[in-house]
């Protein structure tokens, strides 16, 4: 007796030392517009998921419910990378929660994407689509001529260039806003040829 207590304690030390410290989110399981989210009850909780009054499942018992939008089941779920036999983590707090939208199937969903890329494809390929792709690339290579554009687009930290390439991009920067401010700043003595000069 003393000895399955003494098995038992060191099988919760040591699933305590796999589980992760925070939730994992799985968008679009394998491809199959299925989301997954693996964590413990609170983190669980926390996201507003668990219905209120859930009893939580024994061992790897399965649970299923429904809303107006989803389909879910919850069970427990041994933590990835985590060592010994699945009966060792019949207790651990470590589940996993699916949901479904509701009154779908993924391989309907599938066959709905496919029709549509081919659908698309089919459009690209005729005049209305080389059309509307050319007229994008005219769009592009107007923006990147656009010299007031690309210096607005080089000082959005996001965009801008980092690293060693940092001291000569910022040079770009200022010689592309000296020569945009001389294109667009005009002298209005340039501008009107029966001014007077106030230089001359």
């Amino acid at each position: 007796m003393a000895a399955n207590t003494q098995d038992a304690s060191a099988s919760s030390k040591e699933s305590s030392h796999v589980i992760p410290e925070d939730l994992i989110v799985i968008i679009d399981l394998k491809g199959w517009d299925i989301t997954e989210y693996h964590g413990t009850k609170a983190m669980l909780e926390s996201e507003g998921i668990i219905p209120e009054g859930f009893e939580w499942p024994e061992g790897y018992n399965d649970v299923y419910w429904k809303d107006d939008q989803f389909d879910y089941w919850l069970r427990r779920h041994r933590p990835e990378g985590a060592k010994g036999s699945r009966k060792q983590f019949a207790n651990v707090d470590w589940f996993k929660l699916r949901w479904n939208l509701i009154d779908t199937d993924p391989l309907s969903r599938e066959l709905a994407r496919k029709a549509k890329e081919l659908k698309d494809l089919i459009y690209r390929n005729s005049s209305e689509g080389f059309a509307e792709n050319e007229a994008l690339w005219s769009r592009y290579s107007k923006a990147q001529q656009d010299k007031q554009f690309q210096t607005f687009k080089a000082k959005i930290p996001c965009l801008a260039t980092t690293g060693r390439d940092r001291k000569s991009s910022q040079a770009n920067i200022k010689n592309a806003s000296v020569d945009a401010l001389r294109e667009t700043d005009l002298n209005p003595v340039e501008e009107n040829n029966n001014a007077d000069d106030p230089l001359h």
